[in-house]
């Protein structure tokens, strides 16, 4: 089984009273994701995140192709790619 591709809905929840940023993003809004992934099997996950869709569909290179069986090489490769070096 292989990952085929990754879908991501954002679901807005308005304006922030405050911006909100942090070493990754800046926004005055704040929402969710709800993602989906997609199997050759048929078989689709979904999950709800705190992250952008925009952030997520960057995930989508990294996933597509890969055994969504595989959990923890799927976990290190987004979490490896989602860190900034220090310094």
């Amino acid at each position: 089984m292989k990952i085929t591709d990754l879908t991501v809905t954002d679901i807005p929840l308005g304006p922030r009273s405050e911006p909100f940023w942090n070493s990754i993003i800046h926004t005055g809004s704040h929402g969710f994701a709800r993602v989906e992934v997609h199997t050759d099997a048929g078989i689709t996950g979904m999950t709800l995140g705190g992250l952008s869709g925009a952030h997520a569909s960057r995930l989508r290179s990294l996933i597509v192709g890969q055994d969504p069986l595989c959990a923890d090489a799927l976990w290190e490769r987004m979490y490896g790619h989602n860190r900034k070096p220090v310094a």
